[in-house]
């Protein structure tokens, strides 16, 4: 097999990865105001706030082995 077509199925598998994602990304979405709506039953001011994103941090960085390797 070449190069180009590894690289193709890859691509296709990442795809269908980005799909499933997006969709368990909408069924969360919608749990959550689900979940919203019963707190509110609860307590009838509760006002859902918008959840941060959390983005990763680099909590490492780059080992000198791999700098080394690339000339740096």
């Amino acid at each position: 097999m070449s190069v180009a077509y590894e690289l193709k199925l890859k691509r296709a598998e990442l795809t269908n990865r980005l799909e499933e994602l997006a969709k368990l990304r909408a069924e969360v979405r919608e749990q959550v105001s689900c979940i919203d709506k019963v707190i509110a039953i609860y307590e009838p001011g509760y006002e859902p706030t918008a959840a941060r994103a959390r983005r990763p941090g680099r909590t490492a960085g780059i080992s000198d082995e791999v700098k080394a390797s690339m000339g740096a």
